[in-house]
């Protein structure tokens, strides 16, 4: 069976409200709700065709990108090759995630909890990517 986003990457962008639908629109729609020092590791889990991933290195963050579809990496990865920057782009599941260094933060934006198998597998998917942030120092 071909992988059910196979099929889709190729017209996924139609799903995606038109201000997101580049790298910098996709960005800057976190801008003032989540803040990230530059040069920041970063992982977009889910990350689909790469939209947020490349804006995110656009700013100078060091990013790393996964998605369980090889179609929606090889968008990224020709995404960031044609905006010039680095993006780490791997096919990985939520449940891979553990064998990954520690990254700053985390995105996992769009409709990609609704694929987790009911409330158990929407947890298993959300301590699997707080199990990779890295734990900041607390001077509490």
């Amino acid at each position: 069976m071909a992988e059910p986003y196979g099929t889709l990457a190729e017209v996924y962008d139609w799903l995606v409200p038109e201000s997101l639908l580049t790298p910098e629109g996709s960005a800057a729609a976190f801008q003032g709700f989540v803040e990230v020092e530059p040069g920041a590791r970063v992982l977009d889990c889910a990350a689909g065709t790469g939209t947020l991933a490349v804006g995110l290195a656009l700013r100078g963050h060091d990013v790393t990108a996964t998605d369980a579809s090889e179609a929606m990496i090889e968008r990224t990865r020709a995404l960031a090759a044609e905006r010039g920057v680095e993006v780490r782009a791997r096919v990985c599941r939520w449940e891979d995630l553990a064998a990954r260094e520690p990254f700053d933060a985390v995105f996992c934006v769009g409709n990609a909890l609704t694929h987790a198998a009911g409330r158990a597998g929407r947890r298993a998917a959300l301590r699997a990517m707080t199990g990779v942030l890295r734990r900041a120092a607390c001077s509490c």
